[in-house]
Order: structure tokens, then sequence, then C-alpha cells
């Protein structure tokens, strides 16, 4: 008898997994996926005669009914936010594995990667764990970890943890379908920080903070020229909320929260060195021109 993969995932790394399964003997796959923007994996599935499905079914009887039927070996959640009901996880008859785009225990939840760059981190990583029904809390199967040189933004980031988390779960899934043991290395809880989505929505700079705290809070939400997922860096001045895209420490000292202008210059007070905005955007997403001020 084959190996039953149940697969939920989206975007970029479900479409670089897939072909993982091409000309591989006694595989079969059940994936569920968004309807409305994988194309590429819709036409993948129905070349190689896979079974597809929304993701939005996963949570339903429906879905339930399907996995029940399908009895998979393995579970795989790969770039999903959907969050897996027990008696889904249940039916795996082997293990469920997840890629979490950051580094366990110490960053579990959502928008972790801006986190790292908000909290000054050097390193950062990503980690694929068994999946229970907390939130990234089963045991570790396979991590990796990279430098970060200080310039990387939310965007930036985000892609390139998944772009280092699609290889580890490509490592992982020929693991398995090699025979090999996929590990258990169990989280210490004591190190787990659990970030939310309501945690990362307030972008209203803090300029109490130091200069660097400060550049770090506006990188992590920089995600141009798409829309980021949580917030903008933004700051109110004579009325009206002002988004910072780019800034650089100076020399200047200036009290928290003072503002000053000079030679086509902008600065805001911090608790140490001004803050030195290069790039803005109005209220109404047009760049803002320091002068007018």
């Amino acid at each position: 008898m084959g190996l039953r993969f149940a697969i939920i995932g989206s975007s970029t790394p479900l479409q670089k997994t897939l072909p993982l399964f091409e000309a591989q003997p006694n595989i079969s796959l059940l994936v569920f996926l968004d309807a409305e923007n994988d194309s590429h994996a819709i036409k993948w599935c129905e070349k190689n005669h896979f079974s597809w499905h929304d993701s939005r079914l996963v949570k339903s009887a429906e879905g339930e009914s399907l996995f029940k039927e399908f009895a998979p070996h393995w579970i795989l959640s790969i770039n999903s936010t959907v969050i897996i009901p027990e008696n889904i996880l249940s039916s795996a008859t082997t293990g469920a594995l997840n890629l979490h785009p950051g580094k366990l225990p110490e960053y579990a939840g959502l928008h972790t990667h801006q986190w790292a760059i908000r909290n000054g981190e050097t390193q950062f990583g990503v980690t694929i764990h068994h999946m229970q029904t907390g939130i990234d809390t089963g045991d570790i199967a396979f991590q990796t970890t990279f430098e970060l040189d200080g310039n990387e933004t939310g965007l930036s980031l985000y892609l390139k943890c998944i772009s280092e988390g699609t290889k580890l779960f490509q490592q992982a899934i020929e693991t398995i379908i090699s025979g090999g043991q996929i590990p258990c290395i169990p989280q210490d809880l004591k190190l787990r920080k659990l970030y939310t989505h309501k945690m990362a929505l307030d972008g209203k700079i803090n300029f109490e903070q130091s200069c660097t705290q400060i550049l770090n809070f506006i990188r992590a939400g920089n995600y141009e020229p798409f829309q980021s997922p949580t917030y903008k860096p933004v700051f109110e001045y004579k009325g009206q909320w002002i988004q910072v895209l780019k800034a650089q420490s100076s020399s200047h000292k200036l009290k928290p929260g003072e503002f000053y202008s000079a030679n086509n210059a902008f600065y805001n007070g911090t608790s140490d060195f001004a803050l030195e905005i290069i790039k803005a955007k109005d209220e109404n997403g047009r760049k803002f021109d320091f002068q007018q001020l």
C-alpha cells in the first residue's frame, strides 16, 4: 500500500512542493488550496490526476468526511493559516507537520518575522513541527536558522522565511518518501512567546523609544510596493497622519516628539539621536513633501 498525503497549503511554497510527488509510485494526494489564487497548483493537480478542494472546506463537515474517507498517513500544512481541528488531525494515521515561518519556541504565532525585526534580532529561522491542537506547540521536526543583515523589511524577511521554509519542507517530504525517521524534538516551552495578530496592529511610532528601535519598527512594517498585513508606521503632525517608509539615524539631538526641519530634511526627536525621515506618504497615499511644512 502506498503513502497518502493530505496537503493544506497556498502560494509559492505549495507550488514548489507539489512537484516532489511527481513520478513517485504509490503516492496519493488530497490537496486543499486557495481556489481563487492558486491556479498554478490547481493545474498541477489536474494534470497529475490528484484531487483538490478549497481550503475553506477543511473546517466543514464535508471536509471532515473527505479526510476520514481518504485516511491520510500524513497531513502537511504548507504556508496555510487554517487552524486544523482535532477531528481532522486525528484522521492522520502517522503524523501531521506544519511549516512555521519563525523560530520556535521563541517566536510562535503570527507575523513573527516582523517581531524579529522589531526586537532587534541578528538571527532568525523557520521551523517544521508536529501539529497539535495548540498553536505552534508540537515537537520540532526540522529547523534552520540564518543571519539577518540589519536591512530587512517586513516583506523581504517574510519572503526569505518562505523560501527557507519551502526548502525545509522538501527535506521533510523526501525523508518520509525514502522511509526515513522524522525527528521529534520537544520544545522548551519556558522560552515560548506567542504573538497574535492583534498585537501587531498599532502603527503609531513611539518617539520615547530609541532611534534604533524606531528604525526597526519602520522596517518591520514596510511591505512596499504591497500593503502591510498588519500596521503602517505613522506619526501625527499638525493634524495629519504621515506614514514613514524610510528613515535613518542622524547626529542631531532633539527631545522625544520634537520636530525640526532644515535644508529640505525633516527630523523627529527620540530618546537618543534624532530620526531623519527620508521617504514618507500622506494620508491619501501620495509622496509627502516635507518642504511644505
